[in-house]
């Protein structure tokens, strides 16, 4: 039996609370590039999950890009005009590390009809 521990439950914070950046492999794109994102806390995913059923899903995503990729940093004018693959890559990414999912798992869900995975 194993017994849960909170330092793998949670995501790493600073002495002030604030979420630590983590840097993560693109894992949908050929050469794997690393970036910095923040994840999304609990309360973000369910007003990000309110939003997909809502609004403007390409909004939605650009907003999530620029708040949570902090390295490369992208500006509004930057996301609107990124490469599509780029542009899914870091959604995915993002999220997939939000909900503590594999990205080809969640990529796989998401683009599969009548999702539900957000």
């Amino acid at each position: 039996m194993i017994t849960l521990s909170k330092e793998g439950t949670l995501f790493e914070r600073d002495e002030n609370g604030k979420l630590l950046p983590l840097e993560v492999e693109l894992e949908t794109l050929p050469e794997k590039p690393r970036v910095r994102i923040l994840p999304l806390t609990r309360g973000e995913l369910l007003k990000f999950q309110s939003n997909a059923k809502e609004g403007d899903s390409h909004e939605r995503d650009k907003k999530l890009i620029k708040e949570k990729c902090l390295e490369p940093n992208y500006s509004e004018e930057e996301i609107e005009f990124m490469k599509p693959r780029l542009f899914i890559a870091l959604s995915v990414a993002i999220l997939s590390v939000s909900l503590d999912i594999p990205q080809a798992q969640l990529l796989s869900t998401l683009t599969q009809p009548n999702n539900s995975a957000i």
